[in-house]
């Protein structure tokens, strides 16, 4: 409806609208949708591998107290979180553009919840391992690395949820 003369709109709908109307005029343009499906899939890769090698890589090192590789993993942790936030908007972008059965529709909601959660999760043991400028003591590291390797397991899943969409749903493919 029209409120104070703005018209409520549903998230997703911009990139849909802008699909609809390139594929109703024939036009094959980079917002008709396939290269916003094809963004996705190219930057995720590297959020996968950095979060993943660099939580495995710094929970080593805080375990064996070897702080190069602690240092090597909280950098790659870093760029993995950095990278996150671009993979995540173009999923966003992704999923407005493609069509998605119910089954797919329900991994894709998945998919989602656990990026949000991965994110924040990330952010939170990143700000706070900054806030304890980067020592954190006996207690608060044990606690530390069961979020990173909490984090690592969460990225592992939604990666796992990324594949059930696309090779088992079709997603983006058919």
């Amino acid at each position: 409806g029209i409120a104070g003369g703005v018209r409520e709109v549903e998230p997703g709908t911009l990139a849909r609208t802008i699909h609809e109307r390139a594929k109703r005029n024939g036009e094959n343009r980079a917002s008709d949708g396939v290269v916003l499906h094809l963004i996705h899939p190219a930057l995720l890769h590297f959020s996968v591998a950095f979060i993943t090698v660099g939580g495995a890589c710094e929970i080593a090192g805080l375990l064996s107290r070897r702080e190069n590789l602690e240092r090597f993993g909280s950098r790659l942790l870093l760029i993995g979180l950095a990278s996150l936030v671009p993979t995540m908007v173009s999923g966003y972008l992704a999923a407005n553009t493609v069509d998605v059965t119910a089954e797919g529709r329900a991994l894709l909601d998945a998919h989602e919840r656990n990026g949000w959660i991965v994110l924040g999760l990330l952010f939170g043991a990143q700000f706070w391992k900054a806030w304890c400028g980067g020592r954190l003591g006996s207690n608060r590291q044990k606690l530390y690395v069961a979020l990173v390797g909490a984090v690592v397991l969460l990225m592992l899943y939604g990666a796992w949820l990324g594949g059930q969409m696309v090779y088992g749903q079709g997603v983006g493919v058919r």
